[in-house]
């Protein structure tokens, strides 16, 4: 496959590390928030381990990665993860659903299963655990928000199409960013709790699994990709 990789330090304590694959050109971020405790969302699956181990290694060892947050059970979220393991302990903190699926396929036997709500302590800094549904089957996933600095890991949701961008865009295309699950929506129930909660929260940045971050109109498009996809 065709990857190329990139790493932003977009904030002084976070790093965003992006792998383009050209077949498909889309983006699969992965970020390191450098807390007291580590955390990395996302380990790229197992062919592109090579190159973002090699970005991940330049910005610390991966021994001192404290936690791995996986938001679902996906190749891009999680695939790498047993190759991480060959080299550090960290500990895995997944939804229920995502952890009895990562034990059952062997991918991790002893994952810290988290519900909704849910903190997580990194020392100088909490996360605050956050259900959603995992697209088709509509399985309890994970997506957090840092407490400190207002940052939304997002993962699927909130991303967005395409590669030729830099690591920002304050206020991104709503329509590119339903593509990501316009007809993959079974039920709009669950979907609008987790709007409805996240419209509830101090959320300053959007740090998605593909495309760009971004600072603007977060309200609007959280609300705006909710009736797009369920519509469009």
């Amino acid at each position: 496959m065709q990857f190329t990789f990139a790493h932003h330090q977009v904030t002084p304590d976070l790093h965003m590390f992006r792998t383009h694959m050209g077949r498909v050109d889309m983006m699969f971020n992965a970020y390191v928030l450098m807390a007291e405790q580590p955390v990395l969302f996302h380990t790229g699956n197992r062919a592109m381990w090579a190159g973002l181990r090699a970005q991940l290694t330049a910005v610390l060892p991966l021994d001192r990665i404290a936690y791995v947050v996986v938001p679902h059970v996906e190749a891009d979220e999680c695939g790498a993860l047993p190759l991480l393991l060959q080299e550090a302990q960290p500990t895995v903190v997944a939804s229920r659903m995502g952890s009895n699926q990562l034990i059952g396929m062997g991918l991790y036997d002893r994952p810290q299963a988290a519900k909704d709500g849910d903190r997580l302590d990194l020392g100088d800094r909490e996360l605050e655990l956050i259900s959603i549904p995992s697209e088709m089957h509509l399985w309890d996933g994970l997506i957090a928000l840092d407490c400190k600095t207002g940052t939304l890991f997002s993962s699927d949701f909130l991303s967005q199409v395409g590669g030729d961008t830099g690591p920002w865009d304050p206020a991104p295309n709503l329509a590119n960013m339903a593509q990501m699950a316009t007809g993959n929506v079974p039920a709009p129930g669950p979907y609008q709790r987790v709007v409805e909660r996240l419209l509830g929260l101090d959320i300053r940045c959007v740090a998605p699994g593909h495309g760009t971050l971004f600072t603007q109109d977060i309200q609007t498009l959280i609300k705006g990709y909710f009736n797009h996809t369920i519509t469009g």
